[in-house]
């Protein structure tokens, strides 16, 4: 199951189990291992997961990380941003749930987000609770403020 698992990510990145291990320094013959019924040990799978930007769940399971399409593009372009943007988009995602967002919502829980920090997880929950013109409008000015500071970094 890993091993599969691991062959589509990389499949899906056009690349090889093969390539991704020497990219990553990790001896190509656990491949083979994986291959034949051999596990990794946790912290492979998560080097792994990170590299190829998928969640452990995924390579461990098969099952995706339980976000939605406009959730895993919202999350994506959060994590183009720096530190200091991120936090800004946190603040930003705070005001528009005071000042358009109804208390009487329920409260979401975080179930099925994985490999999320507390920033990305709250991110996440207050998304949720914007309303679907609110959701857009704040994708619009995460997708502007990662143009801007892929701009900055080309510049820089």
């Amino acid at each position: 199951m890993f091993y599969e698992q691991l062959k589509n990510a990389c499949k899906a990145r056009n690349t090889s189990v093969t390539a991704v291990l020497k990219k990553m320094h990790i001896g190509t013959a656990n491949g083979t291992y994986w291959k034949n019924g051999s596990s990794p040990s946790s912290d492979i799978v998560i080097q792994l997961a990170e590299f190829l930007n998928v969640s452990t769940d995924y390579l461990l399971t098969g099952k995706e990380d339980g976000l939605r399409g406009d959730e895993r593009e919202l999350l994506d372009d959060y994590n183009s941003l720096n530190a200091e943007e991120k936090k800004e988009a946190v603040r930003k995602v705070a005001e528009l749930k005071k000042n358009g967002i109804s208390e009487n919502k329920p409260t979401l829980s975080c179930n099925g987000i994985s490999r999320t920090n507390g920033y990305e997880q709250e991110l996440i929950l207050n998304f949720r609770k914007l309303s679907f013109e609110e959701q857009m409008r704040l994708i619009g000015r995460i997708e502007a403020m990662a143009e801007m500071s892929e701009v900055k970094e080309n510049i820089g």
